[in-house]
């Protein structure tokens, strides 16, 4: 598990940063873009939100090796259903693998596997001090071996927000998911909490600061891992978003860094 200096070390990150910029008058426009925990409200009746990741470079590093993985059109669309209720659908269009253990390579890559999810907000849909949001889904094995799970899976997330007054507020996103077995062969109990801090810079621009652990409970042998976050957004125009991010491995068992650029959008 992680050290008590790694925590404390990603609850100061979170403390110096921070994202979420105050909602205009105008249709709900709030993508889960950037950072690492999910939006609560969501995308009003017959609207369709799309967003992109335009591209997303994961690097592990291990005492062999280590691995690099470009993926590229991370894509996340929310339909609104009614004025509480959107439908999900997640893929990845492609992704790049690069594997280096020892003197040997290993490329290969491929289509993702499909998140489906529905997304019912339940406190805050159009503001307020508090807002709520129960989010299950489901991910199916469509994607190509280099990139597949395997198998199916599913989970529960729950966000959701509170306002700690001048403009600063606090998120909290909780994970709970039957997971895939690293070999591929049945599930296990899986658990993730993400936290952060969001302020507006100024109407256009905010800035994300967040922290999260994520638990496995895999047959292969416990996961701990925590991570830390900073993201930037800019909205130039109504219903544009276009994001900056980084994440950062505090424990083996956490991918050593992660860097995207992506846009949000509202039609």
């Amino acid at each position: 598990m992680a050290s008590t200096f790694k925590i404390a070390l990603a609850l100061a990150v979170c403390s110096l940063a921070s994202p979420a910029l105050a909602q205009d008058d105008g249709p709900r426009f709030c993508p889960n873009r950037p950072g690492l925990g999910s939006s609560t409200c969501t995308t009003e009746a017959g609207r369709l939100g799309a967003e992109l990741g335009v591209a997303d470079w994961t690097l592990n590093k291990t005492d062999s090796g280590r691995s690099d993985s470009v993926a590229i059109g991370d894509s996340f669309l929310r339909y609104g259903l009614d004025d509480r209720t959107e439908l999900q659908i997640g893929f990845v269009a492609y992704t790049h693998v690069y594997d280096r253990i020892g003197a040997s390579v290993v490329k290969d890559g491929g289509f993702s596997d499909v998140r489906l999810g529905l997304r019912r907000n339940l406190i805050g849909n159009d503001g307020g001090d508090i807002a709520l949001a129960i989010e299950p889904y489901v991910t199916l094995p469509a994607g190509q071996s280099a990139v597949s799970d395997g198998d199916w899976s599913a989970g529960l997330i729950v966000p959701s927000s509170f306002s700690l007054g001048g403009d600063l507020s606090l998120g909290a996103t909780a994970i709970v998911a039957a997971a895939v077995d690293k070999d591929g062969d049945g599930r296990h109990f899986s658990a993730t909490q993400y936290l952060g801090l969001s302020h507006p810079l100024s109407p256009e621009i905010g800035l994300t600061g967040e922290v999260g652990l994520r638990y496995d409970d895999d047959p292969a042998g416990d996961v701990w891992a925590p991570v830390a976050s900073a993201s930037l957004s800019w909205t130039p125009r109504d219903l544009w978003q276009f994001d900056i991010g980084t994440v950062i491995g505090l424990d083996g068992d956490s991918d050593d860094a992660e860097f995207y650029i992506g846009l949000s959008t509202l039609f």
